[in-house]
């Protein structure tokens, strides 16, 4: 029996779903972190043999083709380092493409259509009717990440910082994300900002206090919000623009969007002209259905 796997690598998790010859899933398996941006070649590969072993012991042999959709595969400074890993696993048949790449097949299984991702980060991208595909964004948190949740958070914070300074008008903003990060004097500021445990995720997790003033009126969380949003639907109307041709598609994707229903809904209203999706299907979906039409 001919079987295909597909991985999704991200900065938290690995994901694989192995899937027969008529698409139907076999088995799934999750493992750590595989972000080579954010993680040492040892610790990638670790999750990459992690996800992948349950798989092949499921199968009761290798696949007839794999399909890597890893978080920072677009680069190709990334992609050179993260061939000889892959080639370490001694596998048939692989491909490697970016973790943006398999949602959006995830989202339109082929077809033409933009997929904009928000979760702690974000990147649109977009394919046309010829299957060209065409990103924007996506240049991680020191100088992009636009209206993601960890944008957001980061934005937040900086607010708070500038309320607790008098360099802004006052409002519950402070106190909400001081209490989120358990700062409770000046003298802990400083020691918590820039302790190694203050991630890109704990940035992100400052949003649910953000949309929660947002709900009350506060004037400091409302204007951080609508920015996302306008930050977010440059991002889509850019990839359109790129395309150069009909794609009223947009599907959109992440936890931003998953955990704040309300912000995905007042986007859709801001990008008018486009027919609004949610993606019903995970990005691994998407890798495991490229492993398979790599066969056609």
């Amino acid at each position: 029996m001919q079987t295909f796997l597909g991985i999704d690598g991200g900065g938290s998790k690995t994901r694989a779903l192995l899937i027969d010859s008529q698409g139907q899933a076999i088995f799934r398996a999750t493992a750590g972190p595989s972000n080579l941006n954010a993680y040492d070649e040892s610790t990638v590969l670790a999750s990459l043999q992690e996800a992948i072993a349950p798989c092949v012991e499921a199968a009761g042999s290798a696949p007839s083709a794999v399909c890597f959709g890893l978080a920072g595969a677009a680069a190709p400074s990334i992609k050179k380092k993260l061939h000889p890993l892959i080639e370490s696993l001694r596998l048939p048949s692989w491909q490697l493409v970016s973790d943006a790449e398999v949602a959006l097949e995830a989202a339109f299984s082929g077809a033409p259509g933009i997929l904009l991702i928000a979760g702690t980060g974000s990147v649109c991208l977009g394919k046309n009717s010829a299957g060209v595909l065409h990103k924007t964004g996506g240049w991680g948190w020191l100088a992009d990440d636009y209206g993601s949740a960890g944008w957001i958070g980061q934005q937040a914070l900086a607010a708070a910082l500038q309320q607790y300074d008098g360099r802004r008008g006052e409002s519950a903003l402070r106190d909400a994300i001081f209490a989120d990060l358990e700062i409770e004097s000046e003298d802990a500021i400083n020691p918590t900002l820039y302790h190694p445990t203050l991630s890109r995720s704990c940035l992100a997790r400052l949003t649910t206090p953000v949309m929660r003033l947002v709900n009350e009126q506060d004037p400091v969380a409302c204007a951080i919000y609508t920015a996302a949003l306008s930050k977010l639907e440059d991002l889509v109307r850019a990839t359109a623009r790129k395309m150069k041709g009909p794609a009223s598609r947009v599907a959109l994707t992440g936890g931003l969007f998953e955990h704040h229903p309300e912000f995905r809904k007042d986007l859709g209203a801001r990008l008018s002209g486009f027919s609004i999706e949610i993606t019903k299907q995970q990005p691994v979906e998407g890798a495991a259905a490229l492993a398979r039409k790599s066969t056609f």
